[in-house]
């Protein structure tokens, strides 16, 4: 359309699934997560900044940077693992591995890839990054495979963590089982990550625990037991830089900073002074100066290392289908409601968001508006509810029950504080700060409104469309 032009691009939130790690990886000033069957690659420095990698017919599980970043390396729920340019999104090669991949890492010369996840017979494997060719199949585990990695250094080694409750050590290339561990036999291991010198791995379980080995030997150096320990399952876990500290994420809400030489707490990490349910902190990563956790949720939450009590920054949006707008022109804003009854108001101009609080839908928003003045937004739901929201505070207001499923809304087009409501039972409201001022009766089940500039008439939508005069 000629004349128009991308003000700002606002992406979706990880997806997350309860009680499992999310992925979250970065290179130089971006970072990258999946949403359903696309990719997205964001800037640190500029939020608005976002591209967007749709190859996948499925749902990607995974995406990780190549070392020197011209290369991501992405698995979903199909088994496949694709290669691609980041900067173009060109495919190099697509590579079957099982039936679904849930982690993808690759070795640090990005010459090879360890991909894992579930299958019937094989769980992982790893192969050559442009070729697909195979350097070894991760045998020995009889469940779902939920992470792999490659140690950095030579000699080269790879470890898995399995929902079979083993930590295994492969040799190579080829790569073949060498040692086996069965200290999270408790629950099972959910994550393992070698420090980025190639000198020690960790391991993090369901049952609390956090484990560091030799990364050569395999052998198991040490269980830390302390008393500021995570209350909850840990599912993700992501070294320093430094190779000097390890961040581990729990289910507790928590993200906590651990000396890995003195094996004792240094931080604890809080998204919430009065955390809830969906702030269970499923991925952490730690990259340069940037220490990055995923909230269950799906918030995207920054934390400074130095000045960890709370949260620098956090990114709000929707993780699920967005399914109502509605916009106010002369402040150049939008609100989005989503599946979930999440409402976010985000200004056009800039990548600035605000998420409603309070009390809300709790499920699907069928239809949502904002006044004339812009000073309330309405939203009806699927619980046969009509609420009254403030923009500016963006909280949730006052529920107002229907006499039927809401079918559609719109404010009028002249008076601020009336709305239209039609609904399933073949009505049409006109509403007045909460107040049915008038109704009308339609001969047909409406699916959408809409208000003439003069606001004498309405159009109706439906089978059976027709407009109606409302003055």
């Amino acid at each position: 359309m000629s004349g128009v032009e991308l003000a700002s691009l606002h992406p979706p939130l990880p997806e997350t699934r309860r009680g499992y790690r999310s992925h979250i990886d970065a290179y130089g000033d971006s970072y990258i997560y999946c949403n359903s069957k696309h990719v997205f690659i964001r800037s640190f420095s500029n939020p608005a900044k976002v591209e967007v990698f749709s190859e996948h017919k499925v749902n990607v599980n995974c995406a990780t940077f190549s070392p020197n970043g011209e290369w991501v390396a992405s698995g979903d729920s199909k088994g496949r693992v694709f290669i691609w340019a980041a900067k173009s999104q060109t495919v190099k090669i697509v590579v079957e591995i099982n039936k679904n991949v849930v982690d993808v890492q690759w070795s640090a010369d990005g010459q090879r890839l360890v991909a894992v996840g579930d299958g019937s017979d094989l769980f992982g494997k790893t192969f050559i990054w442009n070729t697909g060719n195979t350097v070894g199949d991760l045998t020995a585990h009889s469940k779902i495979i939920l992470a792999g990695d490659f140690k950095s250094s030579r000699p080269f080694r790879v470890a898995t963590a399995s929902e079979d409750g083993n930590v295994n050590f492969y040799e190579g290339p080829p790569f073949k089982l060498s040692v086996q561990h069965k200290v999270h036999m408790g629950r099972y291991p959910t994550c393992i990550r070698f420090s980025p010198d190639g000198n020690r791995l960790v391991s993090v379980g369901a049952d609390k625990k956090i484990v560091l080995y030799d990364s050569k030997s395999g052998e198991q150096l040490k269980e830390i037991e302390s008393p500021d320990a995570h209350s909850g399952s840990i599912v993700d876990v992501c070294w320093s830089p430094d190779n000097v500290e390890f961040a581990t994420a729990s289910l507790d809400k928590t993200i906590k900073i651990w000396h890995a030489e003195e094996c004792k707490n240094v931080a604890s990490l809080n998204v919430s002074p009065t955390p809830e349910v969906e702030d269970q902190q499923v991925a952490v990563l730690w990259h340069s100066s940037h220490l990055v956790s995923i909230s269950f949720r799906g918030n995207i939450n920054f934390f400074d290392r130095k000045s960890p009590s709370k949260p620098k920054k956090i990114l709000r949006g929707h993780q699920a289908q967005i399914c109502a707008m509605g916009a106010h022109k002369a402040s150049h804003t939008v609100f989005t409601a989503d599946i979930t009854g999440r409402v976010m108001k985000w200004e056009a101009k800039s990548a600035d968001e605000v998420e409603a609080t309070g009390e809300n839908h709790k499920s699907v928003v069928l239809g949502l508006d904002v006044s004339l003045d812009g000073s309330r937004f309405y939203t009806i739901g699927v619980d046969d509810k009509l609420q009254i929201n403030e923009c500016k505070s963006m909280e949730h207001g006052q529920m107002i029950p229907l006499e039927s499923q809401p079918a559609g809304i719109v404010s009028s087009s002249k008076d601020a504080d009336v709305i239209y409501v039609a609904t399933k039972g073949k009505k049409l409201f006109k509403m007045r700060n909460g107040l049915v001022e008038k109704s009308f009766d339609l001969s047909f089940k409406p699916s959408g409104l809409a208000v003439a500039p003069n606001d004498t008439e309405i159009a109706v939508f439906g089978v059976g469309s027709h407009r109606k005069s409302i003055s």
